[in-house]
């Protein structure tokens, strides 16, 4: 979720990047998720399912990509797609 935040926060379309309370609703999301799924335990794999859904009203763009149809979608999905998921230390 971190890496998803950061990635999010860096890139240069956006304007304004999810707030800690937006994050909160991602970990709960894919929680919700994951127990839908029959686990107890989220994965990345949930975090990256959810993650367009709920931070797509939750950032602001910057005027330039405001203008093009679909443009909180694809920066979604461009995000998530591209940040690659951390490997625990004990796996290291």
């Amino acid at each position: 979720m971190v890496a998803l935040a950061e990635a999010a926060t860096e890139h240069q379309d956006i304007a304004a990047p999810p707030s800690t309370r937006a994050l909160l609703g991602l970990q709960t999301a894919a929680r919700g998720y994951a127990y839908l799924r029959g686990r107890q335990a989220v994965y990345p794999d949930d975090v990256k399912a959810v993650f367009p859904f709920v931070l797509r009203h939750r950032l602001v763009l910057k005027a330039n990509t405001r203008r093009h149809a679909h443009a909180v979608e694809r920066l979604l999905n461009e995000i998530r797609d591209t940040t690659p998921v951390p490997l625990s230390r004990s796996s290291e």
